[in-house]
């Protein structure tokens, strides 16, 4: 008997899978721009404190906001290359990129087989051709972020699950193993970002409504099972990291969704998935993935809930007001599976006889475009835009300047004077003798504070940089804030800032004996006027 799996794979399996992820790995060391601060600072700059001793850690771990399943994976890698002494080489910022390319060829894989269950082997290839040549796979894919394993793990647990069910399907064995098999990879993706749960009410509501009583308890009594073991070993390994037990969904759902913390970070449009988020998302696939997921399924009973998963989750994710591109990317593999059902559509009316142009040369006409317009915003996104963000780290690794206490005797150390997080930190140093400090914009976390009204230190300083200067380095006292104390500054060695910046402090760096000692190209533009222009160094 052909199992499930045996029947959608991939030809060639593990020849296909090298090529895939030496083509990720090469993907990942090409990228060289900053994309989100969550990159950095939610997963490397996490595992890279836990493993070394040293590092950043933002407030949602100090609020137990953030589960550590996700920084623990990158810091296995950087355990490695402790003991193996390679932590003081290139590696240290290779390895979590090659680490991170291996789960990005998992999702390619995955598209392939889910297309392969969903529409055949023929629209399959089109599939794993479009994920590979989607930008955005490109972009975020080979990124450090809990959402681009979750998209991975999406695709594994989307395969096994049951899309063809009704009151009469017998739960062989092997069907309850793959069911078993979705749930787990469902569990661990929402472990590691809770909201993929939503995906999952979904299909989960629309199987049990499918299915009979006596498979109803089947079904339910893995969800359970699965479900507990999941958030008990979560427990376990975040008790690890914080010393004591604590259940974080509950907290991230609390100061996110509760107290709305996650609105001071952005507040979006209801309908900026549909007006914005899809569009970038899928850029040029949407057409073919609109094509498929409205006139196919039309068609095609079975595929009603691949169009009506993504429409309900896109949906529900829009009722939250904080919004991001990359919130959405768990969809893809299944929006590039419609993709890749009409590109095999167009191929095979492009097989037919017919003497018109249009006829003969559409499917290459359409393909070209989606490679040209595609390729064109991968180089320009993942090797141009907001690069000098990432290359000043670099620098400053080899530069760092004269080594010291830049917490309170000055001469040594490095200021970012920029917005918050607004480049890597320490998991990019890797320099346990430099101290760093950056304008910090900690949120107004007691529910008691207007957010109209709340100022973070970020707001403070731009609103008058020379005056935060004058007020807040190398003065005797602290300031306290409503919610935070803005602590003493002392100049160090480096100052690095944006050329937006210059115009207003040019003045007190001259005066304490600075001079521009490197500059980096980081954009051509930005939606932050604060983050415009060059990534500029200055050295005394």
């Amino acid at each position: 008997m052909v199992t499930t799996k045996e029947k959608h794979a991939i030809p060639r399996p593990w020849l296909t899978f090298i090529i895939i992820l030496g083509f990720r790995i090469y993907n990942s060391l090409l990228i060289k721009t900053f994309f989100s601060p969550d990159e950095y600072w939610q997963s490397l700059e996490v595992a890279h404190e836990y493993v070394f001793g040293y590092g950043y850690l933002t407030w949602e771990w100090t609020y137990r906001v953030r589960g550590f399943t996700h920084p623990m994976l990158f810091a296995a890698v950087y355990k490695v290359l402790q003991l193996s002494g390679l932590d003081d080489t290139e590696w240290i910022i290779m390895a979590p990129k090659i680490f991170q390319a291996f789960f990005a060829a998992i999702g390619d894989i995955y598209t392939y087989k889910l297309a392969s269950k969903l529409f055949g082997k023929g629209p399959a290839k089109w599939a794993l051709v479009s994920s590979l040549i989607s930008f955005f796979n490109f972009f975020c894919a080979v990124r450090s972020f809990s959402n681009s394993i979750e998209t991975s793990l999406t695709a594994v647990a989307m395969f096994y699950w049951p899309w063809t069910t009704n009151k009469s399907t017998v739960w062989t064995t092997e069907r309850i193993q793959e069911i078993t098999v979705s749930l787990t990879f469902a569990a661990i993706a929402c472990i590691l970002r809770p909201t993929n749960a939503v995906i999952w009410m979904y299909l989960g509501y629309s199987l049990l409504s499918q299915i009979s009583y006596q498979d109803i308890k089947i079904v339910l009594f893995r969800v359970m099972a699965i479900g507990l073991t999941a958030i008990g070993t979560s427990a376990l390994i975040d008790r690890q990291f914080y010393n004591e037990w604590t259940l974080v969904p509950y907290t991230f759902l609390k100061f996110n969704l509760s107290q709305g913390i996650s609105t001071f970070y952005g507040v979006h449009n209801w309908h900026w998935y549909l007006s914005q988020g899809i569009p970038i998302v899928l850029f040029t696939f949407i057409p073919l993935t609109v094509y498929t997921l409205y006139y196919q399924t039309t068609q095609i009973n079975r595929l009603n809930n691949v169009r009506d998963v993504i429409l309900f989750t896109t949906l529900l994710y829009s009722l939250i007001a904080h919004k991001e591109f990359r919130f959405i990317m768990p969809l893809l593999p299944l929006a590039l599976c419609a993709a890749g059902n009409t590109i095999f559509i167009i191929q095979a009316h492009s097989n037919t006889t017919g003497s018109g142009f249009w006829k003969r040369n559409f499917f290459r006409i359409t393909l070209g475009a989606l490679v040209l317009t595609n390729a064109i915003a991968a180089f320009y996104l993942g090797l141009v835009h907001q690069r000098g963000v990432v290359d000043v780290m670099g620098w400053l690794r080899k530069n760092s300047g004269v080594t010291g206490t830049g917490g309170g005797q000055g001469g040594g150390g490095i200021l970012f004077l920029m917005p918050c997080h607004s480049t890597p930190f320490y998991s990019h140093l890797h320099r346990h003798d430099v101290d760093m400090r950056f304008i910090t914009c900690e949120p107004p976390l007691d529910p008691k504070i207007d957010k109209k009204t709340y100022l973070d230190e970020s707001d403070i300083f731009y609103a008058n940089p020379s005056a935060f200067i004058d007020m807040y380095f190398s003065k005797d006292s602290n300031i306290r804030q409503e919610t935070y104390m803005i602590q003493q500054y002392v100049w160090p060695s480096r100052v690095v800032l944006f050329q937006a910046l210059l115009k207003n402090i040019e003045g007190d760096l001259v005066q304490e004996g600075y001079k521009e000692c490197a500059r980096f190209f980081n954009s051509h533009f930005h939606d932050d006027s604060r983050r415009t222009g060059d990534v500029l160094v200055y050295c005394k």
